[in-house]
């Protein structure tokens, strides 16, 4: 049982460093963007740096725009999912993902709003001595059901409604860091997963995009890093000002509440396999509550009218949810399994092996766990 009042002693032992000052490098990074906005040849260079992971941006690195809010119909899927991990203290490599989606109407009625979770279990023997690999092959299959919910619930409502509006949105990326450096059969499987979903969108013409609440990206900042130093290289002792410093903090310095940033390209090297249409970009949009991450493919962001629309909808669902996309959120709480699932999950399992007379052998862990006597 966790000692609290020991917490509390350790917390105030280290309680100087909880919370950073970072006042002076909010001011240092202030001081280098006035200088680098002013560069004529900023966007050419980004271009020629590709090696220093920069961004490139449409129009001016500085530009904003305020969307108005949006009153007309339209309808919006959001997906969301959650797992239970295999555990080989419960004596089976089966795991479960579970899909929690969400599907809401608003101006004419164009249908009935819809909530629901849907779980899937695999089983894969070969795992059971891989737990590295099985990690990793779970997040990629959660991520590859996301898509293909999301997918199947768009199609329906676009051969029911064509004519209005619709948004997909998901917490997520769609940079597909999780893939990075994993076992290459890993990788390529998902990246051919994931590109089909993502071309499936781009051919049925439907806006997907991916929110990330609080985003550690630095991709512009990384700009700002380069840009101090002539160019030359990220990594010099020039960069160490700006270790804390992210994308949030750096947009804040010419976005106000309600405005949205110019579009900007990842040029990340995960992004290198993506066709134009389906190429990652994203842009930042203050809530007033925080800076949000923004992500969109190519298709959307080549195409400003879809810009523009895809904009408003968002807006639209983070009033609406109070600084939060209330869509996301709702999708969340239909994904999420709680401790008590994993373990009916379990109980499930183990009920099955009984019934068809298997031999099920947990861990003394796992057991002691389960019931434990002093």
């Amino acid at each position: 049982m966790l000692d609290r009042s020991k917490v509390l002693h350790e917390l105030q032992a280290v309680s100087d460093k909880l919370f950073l000052d970072l006042s002076s490098q909010i001011d240092s990074a202030y001081d280098a963007w006035q200088v680098m906005i002013k560069d004529p040849l900023l966007l050419a260079k980004a271009q020629a740096s590709r090696g220093l992971l920069v961004p490139t941006w449409q129009g001016n690195i500085d530009d904003v725009y305020t969307v108005k809010s949006y009153n007309e119909p339209y309808q919006i899927v959001a997906i969301d999912g959650s797992q239970v991990y295999p555990d080989k203290h419960q004596g089976t490599s089966c795991f479960l993902i579970n899909i929690g989606g969400v599907i809401l109407h608003y101006g004419r009625d164009t249908g009935s709003s819809k909530l629901w979770s849907e779980p899937f279990v695999f089983v894969e023997q070969e795992l059971d001595d891989e737990a590295g690999r099985a990690l990793d092959i779970v997040n990629g299959k959660r991520e590859e059901f996301e898509f293909k919910v999301g997918l199947a619930q768009c199609l329906q409502l676009k051969e029911k409604n064509p004519d209005i509006p619709l948004l997909f949105l998901f917490d997520g990326s769609l940079i597909f860091w999780h893939l990075q450096g994993k076992d290459p059969k890993i990788k390529d499987y998902f990246l051919q997963r994931y590109t089909y979903f993502l071309e499936q969108f781009h051919k049925h013409d439907i806006l997907i995009a991916g929110y990330l609440s609080l985003s550690k990206g630095k991709d512009v900042t990384h700009l700002l890093q380069a840009s101090m130093n002539k160019f030359a290289s990220v990594n010099s002792p020039i960069t160490e000002p700006m270790k804390h410093i992210t994308d949030g903090t750096v947009t804040r310095f010419f976005m106000n509440q309600g405005d949205f940033s110019t579009v900007f390209k990842s040029h990340a090297p995960i992004t290198e396999v993506s066709s134009a249409a389906l190429h990652p970009h994203f842009f930042y949009y203050n809530t007033g509550y925080e800076v949000a991450r923004i992500e969109i493919p190519g298709y959307i962001a080549q195409d400003e009218k879809k810009i523009k629309m895809l904009a408003s909808l968002i807006q639209n669902q983070v009033e609406k949810g109070h600084g939060y996309p209330i869509a996301i959120a709702e999708a969340h709480d239909q994904a999420v399994v709680k401790s008590g699932d994993r373990d009916m999950f379990y109980q499930m399992v183990t009920m099955i092996g009984i019934d068809q007379k298997r031999h099920i052998l947990p861990s003394q862990k796992s057991i002691k766990k389960r019931r434990m006597n002093v």
